[in-house]
């Protein structure tokens, strides 16, 4: 499941800046849901966003996203207010896996996987999107006959054929992925993971949410942990998630904290 990206350009030149949180509050029908949540992306990053349920964590993804405006705080992308960005220049620039795609039309794979093109797609760089999830076979099979992982798989070659031109230029781009290990099998999980890695390496950033500890502690550079609507801890992966978290915030039992302690240590071989 090792994937690399062999025939595309790496990161050019130009000035890499950042994604910029400040400050950040959200509140949905009365209730507080982000409060003064500040952080930093910056190309070249693999950054896990994880967290209780409830936490905020896809509230968070979608405001650093742009789907959503904070009440309170800015977001800004390489030194520009997020805000005034046009929608076309945005999705150049940042790709948006959400939790649930609802699609009720018999569309094929391949016309779902175009969608993630701002032009006119062609079967070789469909193909090319799917062949990273085992799912090039699926190019003709109607989206509404497919399995939970497989409609999965289809979604992640959506949004990575959205950023393909950035890829293939070397150009930084961000790309956000709420829950993507969702249905997916083990096998799957892996390549994901791997395959974030190697856009990670072409100078992507990428921010994900996600409930898999161990997967975040093995392959993330960075994490941010959410509980209560506030970021109450960020950085390197090792130096966050540990016993104390899964104390604290999670409130593990003793036996469980036990057992995810083990699975974090040999994460961490």
């Amino acid at each position: 499941w090792r994937t690399v990206f062999p025939v595309f350009a790496t990161v050019s030149g130009k000035a890499a800046m950042s994604l910029l949180a400040e400050g950040l509050g959200w509140a949905q029908k009365g209730k507080q849901i982000l409060n003064d949540v500040s952080g930093e992306l910056a190309p070249g990053t693999l950054l896990a966003i994880v967290g209780p349920n409830g936490a905020g964590k896809s509230s968070l993804l979608h405001l650093l996203a742009g789907g959503e405006r904070p009440d309170t705080g800015t977001v800004s992308l390489d030194g520009q207010l997020l805000s005034t960005y046009s929608a076309a220049s945005l999705a150049r620039r940042r790709a948006v896996l959400t939790q649930e795609q609802s699609l009720l039309f018999p569309f094929t794979v391949r016309d779902v996987v175009a969608m993630g093109s701002l032009l006119a797609a062609n079967d070789e760089d469909i193909e090319h999107c799917l062949r990273y999830f085992s799912a090039a076979e699926l190019i003709n099979r109607q989206y509404l006959s497919l399995s939970g992982g497989e409609r999965q798989r289809v979604q992640i070659a959506r949004v990575l054929l959205q950023l393909l031109p950035s890829l293939k230029a070397g150009d930084p781009a961000y790309l956000f992925l709420d829950e993507p290990l969702n249905a997916l099998d083990l096998n799957h999980q892996f390549a994901l993971m791997a395959l974030l890695e190697s856009l990670r390496d072409r100078g992507f950033a990428i921010a994900c949410v996600i409930h898999d500890l161990v997967l975040a502690h093995r392959f993330a550079d960075q994490v941010w942990v959410l509980s209560n609507g506030r970021l109450v801890a960020q950085g390197g992966a090792a130096a966050v998630i540990n016993e104390r978290l899964l104390d604290e915030v999670f409130m593990l039992p003793a036996q469980p904290r036990k057992v995810m302690a083990s699975l974090l240590d040999c994460a961490a071989r």
